[in-house]
């Protein structure tokens, strides 16, 4: 590589640490560079030189078949960082290489990251692999009567910390459109333990993660223990999850969380709501002015109907949403949760406009759109009973 470009290349990695307009247009030409660019990338993620996350960021956006070589030794690599990115890349980059190395990597220390990454790579391959690390978590010595809440501590020195492990590979397998095992969430969610050491609350959070993936009997009432949890986090999941359910129901529960003690649960109560009535709520709004909101406006809401913006749920409609900036992060999500498909383009040269995300969704809804009927329950592209929540 000429010295010039060298140059060039760690100047531009420097100015990722500069104001967003100037970082951004760094990020811009690194990725263009592309593969000459990605050593000395990975050198500077190494040693701390410039914006750690936006380095990662242009590495996953680099589009050239010989960086999934790059990113299948940076599988082992000791900075967590690159370690992160190079899973993440993998499950994004649907290279049949990139296939079997995650296969590999799930009888290594960083299972959890392949996982997650073969979720996101959608090759239904990975169920049977995936389905076969719950049955070994499942059968380790108490396992299971820890997640039935029928192990005494005092009496059994219990690790719980590979019960982490069981919700990450219960939404990588509704990724894949594999359900069979997710009723383990249920047990999952009400998991505790007096072990001061115990990971019982990152266990509980996650778990009540699942049913935004997921549709189980049963699950409503999970997500209503949850919402009286009290780990922040469970809360927040769960509110997340009644989001996503979208029944009348998930309104009544909502509306009875947008005062809690903690704010970030409070602030995320009233902006679901919001999204599911069609209307903002204004921060500071009290229960008992929605409460009777609810008591005049409930009769338009039906029974097992899934709704978004106050009316049945219309993925054309929440397409059109993207044309708010602000919103396309939170939108593309749940564009994801319900569709199966990744609007975010991934591994693209260059962030796409919003005009161009819109036109791309726009040509996919003419193919696809007419399997989403309006008021259904979709996960990943899968219709779902709404009666079988209760």
């Amino acid at each position: 590589m000429k010295g010039e470009t060298v140059a060039k290349i760690t100047r531009l990695i420097h100015q990722t640490n500069e104001d967003d307009a100037t970082a951004d247009k760094a990020a811009t030409q690194l990725i263009s560079i592309g593969m000459p660019a990605v050593q000395t990338v990975i050198e500077a993620i190494k040693s701390s030189q410039g914006s750690i996350w936006r380095l990662c960021n242009i590495l996953l956006k680099i589009r050239d078949p010989e960086i999934v070589s790059v990113f299948i030794d940076l599988m082992s690599e000791e900075n967590a960082d690159l370690a992160i990115t190079a899973f993440e890349a993998l499950g994004q980059s649907k290279n049949p290489r990139a296939f079997q190395a995650l296969l590999e990597a799930l009888s290594e220390d960083r299972k959890y990251l392949a996982v997650t990454a073969l979720g996101e790579f959608g090759n239904s391959e990975a169920i049977e692999p995936l389905l076969e690390i719950i049955d070994q978590i499942l059968a380790a010595p108490h396992v299971s009567q820890a997640i039935k809440g029928g192990l005494d501590i005092e009496e059994e020195d219990f690790d719980d910390s590979s019960l982490e492990l069981l919700p990450d590979t219960l939404i990588a397998l509704a990724k894949l459109g594999d359900d069979s095992q997710a009723s383990l969430a249920l047990d999952l969610s009400r998991y505790s333990s007096q072990d001061p050491y115990s990971q019982a609350d990152i266990i509980r959070a996650k778990a009540v993660k699942v049913f935004q993936h997921v549709v189980v009997p049963s699950s409503f009432y999970t997500l209503q223990r949850a919402l009286h949890d009290t780990f922040n986090e469970v809360r927040l999941n769960a509110i997340d999850a009644l989001f996503y359910l979208g029944v009348k129901q998930s309104i009544s529960e909502l509306i009875n969380y947008v005062e809690d003690e903690n704010y970030m649960v409070t602030n995320n109560t009233l902006a679901r709501l919001g999204d599911l009535l069609g209307k903002q709520i204004e921060s500071g709004t009290k229960i008992d002015e929605l409460r009777e909101w609810w008591k005049l406006h409930q009769v338009n809401y039906e029974q097992f109907i899934c709704y978004r913006l106050g009316k049945p749920i219309n993925l054309k409609k929440i397409i059109l949403l993207l044309k708010k900036t602000t919103l396309r992060d939170g939108i593309i999500k749940e564009l994801k949760i319900i569709t199966g498909q990744d609007f975010s383009l991934g591994r693209v040269a260059k962030e796409p406009t919003n005009a161009e995300l819109i036109e791309n969704i726009n040509q996919w809804w003419e193919r696809e759109g007419h399997q989403f009927q309006v008021g259904h329950l979709y996960k990943y592209g899968h219709e779902k009973e709404i009666e079988s929540v209760f």
